[in-house]
């Protein structure tokens, strides 16, 4: 196969990739939410740690700052505007934050919401 060919089915292969839909869930369950912001956690297993969410780069970050999270509330904010808090406890004893309350806003489009 000549280079530009594979080249180019290269080029094909990550536009439709870079055109993918994004990650979305259907309700305002907060589990799924939070699911959603932290890819590594499950409702199974709230008590595993997961990393810090890089959250416009769509990946977890590889600091030393692992937590265990626990979804407080999800508060609809409007028709398609919805907040998402959490509680945070990092995992390594004796950190400076003995915990974090963090907000996570979300967006519905359609019948999603992300």
């Amino acid at each position: 196969m000549p280079d530009f060919l594979r080249l180019f089915l290269c080029m094909i292969c990550l536009a439709l990739t870079a055109c993918s839909k994004p990650d979305s869930v259907t309700s305002l369950d907060k589990d799924a939410l939070t699911a959603l912001v932290f890819k590594d956690w499950k409702p199974a297993e709230k008590d595993k740690p997961v990393w810090h969410p890089v959250i416009r780069m769509n990946q977890e970050s590889k600091d030393k700052e692992q937590m265990t999270l626990r979804p407080l509330q999800v508060q609809q904010l409007g028709d398609d505007r919805a907040v998402l808090l959490l509680a945070a406890e990092p995992v390594i004893a004796g950190h400076g934050t003995p915990g974090v309350l963090s907000a996570y806003w979300f967006k519905r489009t359609g019948d999603r919401w992300m």
